[in-house]
């Protein structure tokens, strides 16, 4: 799986570890609006960077987009990781579920 991650703060820092270690991931993108947090991701993964969620969510080669910008965006951010793409791309909530389901 091609994942892309909207926002590089704090709030990622765990998912984006996660996501990196995760045999069936690939880290290769990222969205921030701060250009040094968009140097050390090229610097650290080697992915892929855009100045903002629209551009990386138009990037055809990312999969799926975990949202990790500020939780006043969420809604706006979610809505454009599905419709700025011509196909929808799956939450990647939905897709841990999937993967890991109840007990």
């Amino acid at each position: 799986m091609q994942v892309g991650v909207a926002g590089l703060g704090a709030g990622a820092v765990q998912v984006i570890r996660a996501i990196a270690h995760a045999p069936y991931m690939q880290l290769m993108a990222a969205a921030d609006v701060r250009p040094e947090a968009l140097t050390a991701f090229t610097s650290r993964f080697q992915g892929r960077t855009y100045a903002s969620v629209e551009e990386l969510c138009r990037d055809p080669k990312v999969e799926v987009v975990w949202i990790s910008t500020p939780n006043q965006f969420h809604c706006e951010h979610t809505i454009t990781s599905t419709v700025s793409t011509p196909s929808p791309r799956p939450a990647m909530a939905s897709m841990w579920w999937w993967r890991n389901p109840w007990p």
